[in-house]
């Protein structure tokens, strides 16, 4: 997605590579979260918890994925938890970076924004058919 934006420092700037190692949590289900990561490499996995704390695989991340998205856009609790399933390297950007982008590169960021809730519909209508499964 970062890929749409010409190349400028302000957005190099504001973008963080990040490296994580296999059974880190990088985002816990329920938490505030003002970060929007970007998969460069490796796995993830995004993991719910039901009310007993039984976990299931809601979805694997692979490069050229997103997370913390839903979070950000919605401005609501973390929905699931993302937890590193090999040696991932990572792109940050803050919720205040993301938002001055997108201000900036008005159309751009529309297309943006598109891409991104178009993915959270996708994982609203997976979710709502693994919930009830879930919460058994």
């Amino acid at each position: 997605m970062l890929c749409m934006l010409p190349d400028t420092d302000l957005t190099v700037i504001r973008v963080h590579e990040e490296f994580f190692l296999p059974g880190e949590v990088i985002m816990e289900q329920g938490n505030v979260v003002d970060q929007l990561y970007f998969v460069c490499h490796g796995m993830l996995e995004e993991i719910g918890i039901g009310a007993d704390g039984s976990e299931e695989t809601v979805l694997p991340l692979q490069p050229n994925s997103s997370f913390g998205e839903i979070s950000i856009l919605c401005n609501i609790p973390q929905p699931y938890t993302v937890r590193v399933l090999e040696l991932c390297r990572l792109l940050r950007l803050d919720k205040q970076s993301f938002t001055d982008i997108l201000e900036i590169y008005f159309y751009d960021g529309r297309r943006i924004l598109n891409n991104l809730l178009e993915e959270y519909f996708v994982l609203l209508h997976f979710l709502k058919q693994v919930l009830p499964v879930l919460i058994r």
